[in-house]
């Protein structure tokens, strides 16, 4: 769940409060994991001192911090996770899944996913869910899968088409056509940011195997992140 906080006027700060309040305590970091009974107490000193209103319902399960149950939610993992620029909250309430195996925050995103290569799921799930847990971003994969002949469109832009050049892959020459690699953006309340993705994205996506397209000299692709596996496309179109 996902909450908006707004400080009241009037502050009511004690030890206890400074030492559970997420907006004092998270100051480095964009998230932090608490006990329940821990999270139980930061609620009830958020609501002293914050106007606090729920705006989503996305994190983990579908579960109100505030009726946390310690024996209900014994074994699963819990996380506060506070977003200094948006001023929001969210609690996840997730089992204990890596990275790798977490649906990501977004169901396109996890829709896309679905179309890869059996192999590349799980760093791409892993790819997403790390950038938003260490650098606090959220990435929505806009392109997965791209059959042959969304490839051969694609190459026409620029060329028989209106528009300028976005490709140098004609249809079967690209890894998307494959399902070994994704294009992503970044999305910041609710809007996609056509940016480059910042250098910090680049290198988790590196740690996690992933060669990035921004690293091109001929034609630089910077959504673009995609894992080989070994294979040139020769090898593929051959194998097909």
């Amino acid at each position: 769940m996902e909450y908006l906080l707004r400080k009241k006027n009037r502050q009511k700060i004690g030890i206890i409060f400074t030492f559970n309040d997420p907006f004092a305590s998270l100051i480095d970091n964009y998230s932090r994991s608490y006990s329940t009974l821990l999270i139980s107490s930061i609620v009830s000193n958020l609501h002293r001192n914050y106007e606090v209103k729920k705006i989503s319902a996305y994190g983990g399960i579908d579960v109100d911090y505030y009726s946390l149950d310690p024996l209900t939610s014994w074994g699963k993992e819990r996380k506060l996770k506070h977003n200094k620029k948006a001023n929001t909250l969210t609690l996840f309430v997730e089992n204990r899944l890596s990275n790798s195996s977490r649906p990501t925050w977004d169901k396109s995103t996890n829709f896309k996913i679905s179309t890869l290569d059996i192999r590349l799921q799980n760093p791409a799930r892993e790819f997403i869910n790390t950038v938003e847990e260490e650098l606090g971003i959220q990435l929505r994969i806009v392109q997965a899968l791209r059959t042959t002949a969304e490839q051969d469109s694609l190459y026409n832009i620029g060329r028989t088409a209106p528009g300028n050049i976005v490709t140098k892959a004609r249809g079967g020459l690209s890894y998307d056509n494959y399902a070994l690699a994704i294009d992503v953006v970044i999305i910041k309340e609710g809007r996609a940011i056509w940016t480059v993705v910042p250098n910090d994205v680049v290198k988790i996506g590196e740690r996690l195997g992933f060669e990035w397209g921004g690293n091109w000299k001929r034609f630089k692709d910077y959504p673009h992140f995609q894992m080989t596996f070994g294979k040139s496309i020769r090898d593929l179109k051959s194998a097909k």
